[in-house]
């Protein structure tokens, strides 16, 4: 093949490849309660009076969410769009929702790795029970999980603003919480068949 076609051909593939990944760029949805949601399209209810927000999450699955749980729509243009409005006297402002939101924003960015592994590792206790007394093995990640969720965040930022504080705390809960019980039944997983390898095949 000529050198000069071959360099075209790659330089179209590439073209091909970057503007495909620029369509696939996802819109973020925030939801009043911090939650961060990717979605391929949003459209609005025709209808006034549903204040729905539907969007698509794949190409053939569609959900919906209620327009007073959403805050904000954030295009992979880097563009915003606020849909929160407060209704009610106990309703808290825009700026302070804005604080909130970008509390959550900074939580998602923490480590994952730390609660994984301490998950994990209660987890792995289960290679101490034999067979037949691995339905306890549960007790230990769950509890570690529980614990985990309690003492989160270990190391308070300094933000400055409470609103982005709380929201920073509850996200780290959460995403704590989350990896912790993910790394105890990954943990388990390994410490049950270890048990199987310690103790024999068969059930004593």
């Amino acid at each position: 093949m000529n050198t000069h076609v071959f360099k075209q051909l790659v330089g179209v593939f590439v073209f091909f490849v970057v503007t495909q990944a620029g369509f696939c760029q996802p819109i973020v949805i925030w939801t009043t309660d911090g939650d961060s949601l990717t979605a391929l399209s949003v459209k609005m209810s025709e209808n006034i009076s549903d204040s729905l927000i539907f969007f698509q999450k794949s190409k053939k699955r569609w959900s919906r969410l209620e327009q007073k749980e959403v805050f904000s729509l954030t295009y992979p243009d880097g563009s915003s769009q606020i849909l929160y409005v407060p209704t009610r006297e106990d309703d808290i402002s825009v700026s302070r929702m804005t604080m909130f939101i970008c509390g959550h924003s900074m939580g998602y960015k923490g480590k994952k790795s730390a609660p994984f592994f301490t998950g994990f590792a209660a987890g792995m206790i289960s290679m101490a029970l034999p067979p037949d007394r691995l339905f306890l093995a549960p007790i230990f990640p769950l509890t570690t999980t529980i614990v985990v969720g309690r003492v989160s965040p270990l190391k308070m930022p300094n933000f400055g603003n409470e609103d982005m504080l709380d929201g920073y705390v509850q996200r780290r809960k959460k995403q704590n919480v989350k990896y912790s019980l993910y790394g105890g039944i990954a943990g388990m997983t390994v410490g049950s068949l270890a048990s199987f390898v310690i103790y024999g095949w068969g059930w004593k």
